[in-house]
């Protein structure tokens, strides 16, 4: 064997080491690239995830968003409905109160008319008392005059005490 053959042989033994490392060498690119894919699929999929969860967080807070509009809206009605309750519960008392008064001025009206009348019949009576003492006595004229004495009596009577 010459030395060609020894460079030939030696360079088909460096070709083939050569060879070798390239095959090594795309071996760990091979694996490198399939971990830089995974790696990119498996951070498209984090992200397709957390895009997920945003998402689903967020139709939650609009589901949350519009439960509150709901409850809003039914604590105005309610409060609208209590407000216009208590509005005509106090226009009836109100109005109750007037009725109230009305009768107590109007009950107080009568008994003061009542007493006008009872003062004018007094009036009346006192008025033609010392008229009948004028005329000269006579059983009718007696009579009369024990009637009106009677009902003099009675007004003092009935006259209610001042409060």
């Amino acid at each position: 064997m010459s030395s060609r053959d020894d460079d030939e042989l030696g360079g088909s033994e460096s070709e083939s080491e050569y060879g070798s490392e390239e095959d090594t060498g795309s071996d760990d690119e091979s694996d490198s690239e399939e971990d830089v894919e995974n790696g990119e699929e498996d951070k498209a999929a984090e992200e397709e995830a957390t895009r997920l969860r945003i998402r689903t967080d967020m139709d939650d807070m609009q589901r949350m968003m519009v439960d509150m509009e709901k409850v809003k809206m039914r604590l105005q009605f309610r409060f609208a409905a209590e407000r216009q309750e208590t509005m005509g519960r106090l226009a009836r008392e109100e109005k109750e109160r007037e009725v109230l008064e009305s009768a107590r001025r109007k009950a107080e009206e009568e008994a003061r008319s009542r007493r006008v009348e009872m003062g004018v019949q007094t009036d009346t009576i006192i008025d033609v008392l010392p008229q009948q003492m004028e005329i000269p006595e006579s059983p009718h004229n007696c009579t009369q005059l024990n009637a009106v004495e009677t009902v003099r009596s009675e007004d003092i009577v009935d006259d209610p005490p001042p409060k």
